[in-house]
């Protein structure tokens, strides 16, 4: 049975929906609970979080009319994850310490920025800045190093 071409364009606008009526459970549902997730976070004031989700939402839409393209070539899906569990087994500590720097910039960002700037004047967005600016720093140093790293066992 062929599904509507015009009900899967209307339902992949929300992410994670158009999967669920293909049938891909799994990945319908981690793709709708990455963009609840961003909501919430983004509702309770980690609004820079904001930035990612278009791009969950343009992802999950053009993942599904994908699948259904494969699905009208193939008459099969195969159910695959979002993200590889392989993939937080080789990386957990650059996703751990990326957790931790998140973390304490946000951290810093709502509570300690505004506790301060009751007793000092601040400049808010120049903390920020510096912030990330010592972010990206930190990125780019661990790849490079791990590219390093990577080239020397070979």
């Amino acid at each position: 049975m062929q599904k509507p071409k015009r009900l899967i364009y209307l339902l992949s606008f929300f992410p994670g929906l158009g999967h669920f009526y293909l049938g891909l459970m799994n990945r319908g549902l981690q793709l709708m609970g990455i963009f609840f997730a961003l909501f919430y976070f983004t509702t309770i004031g980690f609004n820079n979080l904001f930035v990612f989700m278009p791009i969950i939402v343009f992802y999950a839409y053009f993942d599904a009319l994908e699948n259904y393209r494969y699905w009208l070539q193939y008459d099969e899906l195969k159910d695959h994850d979002v993200f590889e569990t392989a993939l937080f087994k080789e990386k957990k500590v650059f996703i751990g310490w990326g957790l931790i720097i998140l973390g304490g910039y946000f951290f810093l960002d709502n509570f300690v920025m505004r506790a301060l700037a009751q007793y000092f004047y601040l400049p808010h967005n120049f903390l920020e800045k510096l912030l990330m600016s010592f972010l990206f720093i930190f990125i780019g140093y661990r790849l490079l190093r791990s590219k390093k790293e990577e080239v020397t066992n070979e």
